[in-house]
């Protein structure tokens, strides 16, 4: 006996809804759990996925517990799952479970460790990883200290669009300032970025310029700090224009804090988000993106500029390519949302002098809009 039209409809209906379901899978609902903010229930969902042995569903939940989403943050639990699912390849939880053992969270801090696990994820061409691994060999982080090798990554990074591995890799391969000479964001510019992304009186600063005694004292306390006989960005600039500053910011974890940063435009050379370390409470630390460009930006000009750095710290003496590379500073700065160099390329598109001397003026007035 033949069904009815009205009948055919309605089970082809129930058949396509049935292929629907057996189509989704616990992962594909987990990702949308998480586009709605439902953490709860990607909690649930990834962990189902992750029991059947899937390294991205391992990964987010490692990113789950990391942060505190959908339960509370468990940093030893962030680094399990991390671990299994970097163990089968996935290079976003290399990086992560790298960052964890840089930073003793629920792991004990092991710096090779930490750049052992940067490797294989900066091997993949994951970009975040290739500038840490820059940053480690700058330093001397979990490896021999090796500017040709940490010239090496920045430019990796730089080649995958990290406009801050641009100007990294500028300055560790340029005849300029010594870094620990680099002027920094000063104070006032720094409060003002700041009140301008989450509003005045809801985040404060608990630490700027330090010396370098401050620096080993920390260290003794157990804070995170870098090693022996490295310079930190706290020590470098003055303590009126430090090379890093470190934040709390109310109702925000640091990793939100950096997203919020991320989101408004504003940009920083590098956002470290940091748990607590001997003394140290949860923070922020935030290295400002504008005294890197200005560095480089010294060459063109010279020793004679304002805010320029000791003069005994000579420039490359090649004004053409000097020129070039500033107006290639200025395009990564511009396309990373930094509104002084995006004028200085407006007004002097094809001349990198006149645009570096634009964007010192304009940076110092603070007439970027």
């Amino acid at each position: 006996m033949r069904g009815s039209p009205a009948m055919l409809s309605t089970l082809c209906a129930v058949a396509v809804l049935w292929a629907a379901g057996a189509l989704a899978s616990p992962y594909d609902d987990a990702q949308a759990a998480l586009g709605r903010r439902d953490y709860a229930a990607a909690l649930r969902l990834f962990s189902q996925a992750a029991g059947e042995g899937n390294a991205a569903a391992e990964y987010n939940l490692g990113r789950l517990y990391a942060e505190g989403q959908g339960v509370p943050a468990a940093p030893a639990a962030a680094a399990m799952w991390f671990r299994k699912a970097a163990n089968q390849g996935n290079p976003g939880a290399q990086y992560n479970l790298g960052l964890l053992y840089q930073e003793g969270h629920g792991v004990r801090r092991d710096l090779a460790q930490a750049a052992a696990w940067q490797l294989k994820a900066a091997n993949q061409g994951y970009v975040d990883a290739e500038a840490r691994l820059a940053t480690m060999y700058e330093k001397g982080e979990g490896v021999p200290a090796d500017q040709a090798e940490a010239a090496k990554w920045y430019r990796q990074a730089a080649g995958h669009g990290d406009a801050a591995a641009t100007l990294d890799l500028a300055l560790i391969t340029a005849e300029g300032p010594p870094k620990e000479a680099a002027a920094a964001t000063d104070q006032t510019g720094f409060k003002t970025n700041m009140d301008r992304v989450f509003g005045q009186g809801r985040w404060r600063e608990t630490g700027g310029y330090r010396s370098p005694a401050t620096e080993n004292r920390l260290r003794a306390e157990g804070a995170l700090t870098v090693p022996v006989g490295v310079v930190s960005r706290h020590s470098m600039g003055t303590p009126d224009a430090p090379g890093a500053y470190d934040i709390v910011v109310k109702g925000l974890s640091p990793d939100q804090a950096a997203m919020r940063i991320r989101q408004s435009g504003v940009a920083y050379r590098r956002l470290f988000p940091e748990g607590v370390h001997g003394t140290q409470g949860a923070h922020l630390h935030v290295e400002p993106f504008l005294a890197q460009l200005r560095e480089a930006i010294w060459r063109v000009r010279g020793p004679s500029a304002p805010s320029a750095p000791p003069p005994h710290a000579a420039a490359t003496g090649d004004a053409a390519q000097d020129g070039a590379e500033a107006l290639s500073l200025l395009r990564s700065a511009a396309g990373r949302g930094d509104a002084c160099a995006a004028k200085a390329l407006t007004a002097n598109a094809a001349n990198g002098a006149a645009a570096a001397a634009s964007y010192l003026t304009l940076s110092r007035s603070g007439a970027c809009g």
